[in-house]
């Protein structure tokens, strides 16, 4: 596929100072008027990574007379209720505005920050007096043509198209909730790059990310990605991309067992749909505002957490409905990604400071349990063995057969990722750091002894197993698949998106 849109791709520069001055959401002067948007990168961030080392992103308001200098600002990110995105909302003086750098993720085995200089090609938008304009998603990509830069990519549609942005508004910027939601499209049109709607559709059908894959009864599995877009993939099939309806990162999906599809992840998102991807609809009702990372069936209910900035909320609903009933509360940590997991009558969520809380979803009873360190991964399979690594000085993994209680150094070797297991005997697992070749293993004794099976594919995120445990599988976060038949002795590829 040749793309011919270079004027929007911007190189990845290094850190630099900034000078200019930067501008809150507070109403400055009796003109002003505003604007909010988000930048999201669809980009592999690692396995439930968050993204909360955003900078500030600085804007120029062009000269409108000869002789006249420009003016700039830089706008802070705010990310309370984000996993991967950046919104960004302040006051700003009317006038027509460029953007002269983003911020941006850089990402291999770990993601830092960094910043993209743009150039004046980029789309241009304008601020009015009473106003507040809605730029909506900016999506950071790749470029498929030039690796090392990125594509800045937005949509042209009126602010109308966007029902998300009133909450983000009262939720985010309430100091901008007295201006008026200018509903007709902020851009300028003679600045937007020709082709711009052309590489949007791209960045969907090239959406990455490889969030929480949930098992099919029918064979194959669904799971998320970082734009909004759920992939289904079938054996034997090609796979097919729902747009959920928002322009958020999916980090949490279930099938209920009724077989209906939810989606949860930032920004309030959390969606149901009863025709297997084609329609889709809000269902977070009460839940407050957050990411949604988990959600989870406890007979006909279902379980979902939510991160808002250091607190942990804990819901029910019975399946499809959207009054919530608060089970627990937690304090967390910005930045670090809560974990829930349904085993048997009992909710796990991973805290902070090595700490976990067991909630006994009969009586509603909570309680919190130590880990043997601070939780660098966690997981529970089939077997519901709690399994960490976790780290006081050093990373060693651990395993508790008592939801938590107490715990027990593992058989598994401390250079070995988190096994997944299908009951209480086969279990598949990566030897091999992030940062290093990794080899998948396998086991068929409870995880006394592994052997190696082969080498794990190039950028392999997650193990996981179908539905009846018949076969396991290996993803990327770029849609690339494998599949063992044999309790992971032998791997064959099994589809490329």
């Amino acid at each position: 596929m040749t793309m011919k849109f270079f004027m929007v791709a911007i190189g990845i520069l290094g850190l630099t100072a900034c000078v200019a001055p930067q501008h809150s959401a507070k109403i400055a002067g009796q003109n002003d008027g505003g604007v909010i948007m988000r930048v999201l990168p669809n980009t592999d961030g690692g396995v439930g990574a968050f993204f909360k080392n955003w900078q500030d992103v600085t804007v120029a308001r062009t000269a409108s007379v000869a002789g006249e200098r420009e003016s700039t600002f830089d706008l802070r990110p705010m990310l309370d209720a984000s996993s991967r995105t950046a919104v960004y909302a302040a006051a700003l003086p009317p006038g027509n505005y460029r953007f002269v750098r983003f911020s941006s993720q850089k990402c291999g085995a770990i993601c830092v920050s960094a910043f993209l200089n743009v150039d004046q090609q980029f789309s241009h938008f304008r601020i009015e007096s009473g106003r507040l304009s809605d730029l909506g998603v900016i999506i950071q990509s790749a470029n498929p043509e030039h690796p090392g830069d990125q594509l800045m990519v937005h949509d042209t549609a009126a602010a109308a198209n966007r029902p998300e942005t009133p909450e983000m508004i009262r939720e985010l910027a309430p100091e901008l909730a007295g201006l008026k939601l200018d509903v007709s499209s902020p851009w300028v049109a003679e600045s937007i790059p020709a082709g711009m709607e052309t590489l949007r559709a791209y960045t969907l059908s090239h959406s990455v990310g490889l969030a929480a894959p949930h098992a099919l009864d029918s064979g194959g599995f669904v799971y998320g990605t970082a734009n909004g877009m759920l992939i289904s993939v079938m054996p034997g099939r090609q796979p097919i991309a729902y747009d959920v309806g928002s322009r958020s990162s999916i980090e949490a999906v279930l099938v209920s067992g009724d077989g209906d599809w939810f989606v949860g992840g930032e920004l309030g998102l959390l969606r149901l749909s009863r025709d297997r991807g084609r329609t889709w609809q809000p269902v977070r009702g009460n839940i407050p505002f957050g990411t949604v990372n988990d959600l989870g069936q406890w007979n006909d209910q279902i379980i979902a957490t939510t991160l808002r900035g250091k607190e942990v909320y804990i819901h029910a609903a019975k399946v499809g409905a959207d009054d919530w009933h608060e089970l627990a509360h937690y304090r967390g940590a910005v930045g670090i990604r809560v974990e829930s997991f349904v085993v048997g009558d009992a909710l796990i969520t991973t805290l902070l400071d090595g700490k976990l809380a067991y909630l006994d979803l009969k009586t509603g009873q909570s309680e919190i349990r130590s880990t043997p360190g601070s939780i660098d991964l966690f997981s529970v399979s089939a077997d519901r063995v709690l399994r960490c690594i976790c780290s006081k000085v050093v990373e060693n993994p651990y395993e508790s057969h008592d939801f938590g209680k107490t715990w027990q150094s593992s058989s598994a070797s401390r250079f070995m990722r988190l096994p997944t297991f299908r009951d209480d005997k086969h279990g598949v697992a990566f030897k091999g750091s992030i940062f290093s070749h990794a080899t998948l293993m396998y086991t068929g004794d409870g995880g006394l002894t592994w052997a190696e099976a082969v080498d794990a594919p190039t950028g392999s995120r997650k193990l996981f197993y179908s539905k009846d445990g018949s076969v396991a599988y290996v993803g990327t976060a770029y849609g690339a698949f494998w599949a063992s038949r044999d309790d992971g002795k032998t791997w064959e590829p099994l589809t490329q998106r």
